[in-house]
């Protein structure tokens, strides 16, 4: 994500006061109470966030992972369509992100990593996002900042 997305968290947590947010709180803000877009759009962009680093999830919600107070926001700010439109342009599945960082990690073939984790699908009966990250944790490589996205996609209603 970009600075006008960092100006985005930083202007909703200055104006709330809060160091801390529940998710429906921030886009509720971004879309209802600013309208700046759909509460779609406002949904996918705290997700893509919350993947990103920008935001971190906590118990009670999400906090930036940056000083929103050292965000210098300019007077009437507002920002562009194209923040919050692009969104599913800017992220790949979870699953391939997965597949690119074991094969960088383990110096092994797509198609090879793809049977292993189709293996583990099998014997664990469990989705293939999932056993990706297994897969992934198996070989030690840093997957830490899609764990979200995953559970994301897989507790949702």
């Amino acid at each position: 994500m970009n600075d006008e997305a960092r100006n985005v968290l930083a202007f909703i947590f200055k104006r709330s006061g809060k160091q801390t947010l529940p998710a429906s709180d921030v886009y509720l803000a971004i879309s209802m109470e600013l309208q700046w877009c759909s509460p779609k759009e406002a949904k996918a962009f705290v997700k893509e966030a919350a993947i990103s680093g920008l935001l971190v999830e906590k118990d009670a919600g999400v906090t930036p992972s940056f000083d929103v107070e050292e965000v210098e926001i300019p007077t009437g700010f507002r920002p562009s369509k194209e923040c919050f439109n692009n969104l599913g342009k800017q992220s790949k599945d979870v699953f391939f992100l997965v597949i690119e960082r074991i094969k960088k990690h383990k110096n092994s073939s797509e198609e090879e990593i793809k049977k292993e984790i189709d293996e583990i699908v099998q014997n664990k009966q469990i989705s293939s996002d999932v056993a990706a990250i297994f897969l992934a944790k198996k070989y030690d490589c840093a997957i830490d900042d899609l764990i979200s996205e995953v559970k994301s996609k897989l507790f949702t209603s």
